[in-house]
């Protein structure tokens, strides 16, 4: 079978795939820098917050310690918020029949890795996008099965 049908099967289960979970998607095949990125989507996460620790009453103290009585208030309701974040996510789909030439995680390499961080780069810069969240995801198709590795490389 032609290894672009191929693709295009794959990058059509993952995106079935990712609308099913949530995401909503902004471009397929996008071309930058000499990389095509098969989805960019977005989903929307838990913000981490700068307190690790589910208590609000433990929260409470350990702010007092480093805010003065004004802000304190204010401080304690972000942080006890259910907050979410807008991440942007660069997938890249990697459709394989069988194993014969290593599972698909496989060949996403250092140097596509790179190449893929410089197009999301570039998305970023052409739609204005600054101060939010980016990720980098692989989709392996094999077999009509996903495997969604979530944050398989960073920048």
């Amino acid at each position: 079978m032609n290894t672009k049908i191929v693709g295009d099967y794959g990058e059509e289960i993952a995106k079935n795939y990712l609308i099913e979970k949530g995401y909503k998607i902004l471009e397929q095949n996008f071309v930058a820098c000499g990389c095509e990125v098969d989805i960019i989507c977005e989903t929307v996460q838990k913000a981490m917050s700068a307190v690790c620790c589910n208590n609000p009453k433990k929260i409470s103290r350990i702010k007092s310690i480093f805010l003065s009585k004004n802000s304190l208030e204010k401080t304690k309701r972000d942080l006890l918020k259910n907050e979410s974040e807008t991440v942007i996510v660069f997938v890249e789909v990697k459709t394989r029949a069988n194993t014969q030439f290593g599972r698909p995680l496989e060949a996403v390499t250092r140097v596509k890795q790179l190449r893929y961080i410089k197009a999301a780069k570039s998305y970023l810069v052409r739609n204005r996008l600054s101060n939010i969240d980016v990720r980098f995801d692989v989709i392996e198709v094999l077999d009509s099965q996903v495997n969604h590795i979530i944050s398989a490389y960073e920048c």
